[in-house]
This record gives C-alpha cells, sequence and structure tokens, in this order.
C-alpha cells in the first residue's frame, strides 16, 4: 500500500479541522466529507496517529512548505489532544478493540486462503495502528489485547517471510522492528 505524503497532509489538515468535536462524541470511526482521497480514510484517533507519524518522519517527501504546513498542524493537533486526555483513552480503548477484530478476521481468512496474502499491505494497516493506540493504552488493557491477538499474530508470523520493509522508506525508522515486525516481511502465498 502506497503512502503519499501529500495525501496525508491534506487528509490531516481536514481531519483537524474537525477533531474537537469527534473526540467528545461516541464514534470510533466518523466518514470525513468533502475529500476524494484513495482509498478513503475515515477519521478515527488511529488514522490521526498514523497521519502524524508520516508527517512526523523525519525524510517526509513533501516541499518546505508543505513540510511548515505539516509541522504547524501537528503542533495544532498535540494542543487539541492534550486538552482531551480522557476522550483520547477511550476512543484509544474502543479503536483498539475494533482493530483486533479486523486483525484477528484477516489472520482467519488468511489460513482460510493463502490467496487472501494479497490484501496483506492494505490489511497490515489495521495491524500498524492497533500497535500505536496499544502504546496510548495502560499496560492491563494494552495486555489484555495484546492477548487477544496472540494467536493472529503467531499464524501470520509462521507466514511472513523477511522481505524488506513493504511501506515507503522514508517510514522505516518511524516503525522498526521488533515492535513493528509484520512491517518487515511479506506474507507467503498460495502454495504452488
Amino acid at each position: 500500500m502506497r503512502i503519499q505524503a501529500e495525501q496525508q497532509l491534506t487528509w490531516f489538515a481536514e481531519a483537524v479541522d474537525q477533531v474537537e468535536p469527534f473526540l467528545l462524541s461516541d464514534d470510533v470511526f466518523r466518514s470525513l466529507g468533502g475529500l476524494s482521497l484513495l482509498p478513503r480514510q475515515d477519521l478515527s484517533l488511529g488514522t490521526l496517529i498514523l497521519a502524524a507519524d508520516v508527517l512526523g518522519a523525519t525524510e517526509v517527501p513533501l516541499s518546505q512548505a508543505d513540510r511548515a504546513r505539516a509541522a504547524g498542524l501537528l503542533r495544532r493537533w498535540e494542543a487539541i489532544s492534550s486538552k482531551v486526555p480522557a476522550a483520547l483513552d477511550r476512543k484509544a480503548m474502543a479503536e483498539a478493540r475494533q482493530r483486533a477484530n479486523l486483525w484477528n478476521a484477516y489472520a482467519r481468512d488468511l489460513l482460510d486462503s493463502r490467496r487472501e496474502a494479497a490484501r496483506y499491505p492494505a490489511e497490515v494497516r489495521h495491524r500498524v495502528a492497533l500497535e500505536r493506540l496499544l502504546e496510548r493504552l495502560k499496560e492491563d488493557a494494552a495486555s489484555t489485547l495484546r492477548g487477544a491477538i496472540r494467536q493472529a499474530d503467531q499464524a501470520i508470523r509462521l507466514l511472513l517471510e523477511p522481505d524488506g520493509f513493504i511501506w515507503e522508506g522514508f517510514l522505516q525508522a518511524v516503525y522498526p522492528p521488533p515492535a513493528y515486525w509484520f512491517l518487515h516481511g511479506i506474507l507467503k502465498g498460495e502454495p504452488a
């Protein structure tokens, strides 16, 4: 899955404009109107964190003007998020549960049909967002969710072949192994 820094910047600007009411709502995911990004990204805490990771990467491929814009948006996001830590904790837990369910479902699909390996570059985004959300949670909650995905992780790890970093190279320093092992290989596809 290609991550375009310019698209992330456009999306992040729209998301930051709408984030305060979203954080105080019961929504875990919210559609962002007005954007025609492909692939479509809903507003969630996880997608905000991943976009911030992209825009905050040292080697992000953006012009100087776009880097300055990104830096301003990142400061604005930090200021907003520091005002509502309890809301962020609730969002992180709710989204982490949903992302864990999606990861488990993908692992089951993969075990049923190895042709699902072709979807891995897109599906692994759930696992990356989940890992970033787990970093926000208290240790006991994170441990419980890690237990809930343990079997899925083990199944996928057995099928993962080392093949370098699967996302854009400028993100490799943001998502290093071993914490992000799932971004550092490709899945074995359908057996011959």
